[in-house]
């Protein structure tokens, strides 16, 4: 619980900051309703007023204001919008979040699945 507090509270400026992954929280699963794991220790923030991503490294992606639709790539510790994918990146261990107005969907590249998570 204190970690959820905490991540909430560091807003976009937590750069120097490191999450670490929830334990025991597979993918598909959420964490006391705030957040949601979309695998590889990054989490998707549910019940913001604006679309966010939480990397593993402790980054804070911030997007557009809830309801306007994002969707993103997400590899590693990096987040790319979905239009501006370099040709030559491989679609493998991505992560795509589709950020809706009533849900979040993520589908996983590799293994061709996903899940979604109601907005809160």
């Amino acid at each position: 619980m204190a970690l959820i507090a905490a991540m909430i509270a560091m807003g976009a400026s937590c750069a120097s900051t490191h999450v670490e992954p929830l334990p025991g929280v597979p993918p598909g699963a959420t964490a006391k309703d705030e957040l949601g794991s979309i695998g590889s220790g990054a989490y998707v923030v549910l019940n913001s007023p604006n679309n966010e991503i939480v990397l593993p490294n402790g980054k804070r992606w911030t997007g557009r204001v809830r309801g306007i639709r994002d969707l993103m790539l997400v590899r590693d510790n990096t987040i790319t919008p979905a239009t501006e994918v370099p040709e030559a990146m491989q679609s493998s261990y991505q992560v795509m979040v589709d950020f809706q107005r009533n849900g979040i969907k993520y589908s996983f590249f590799d293994v061709k699945e996903g899940g979604v998570y109601p907005r809160k």
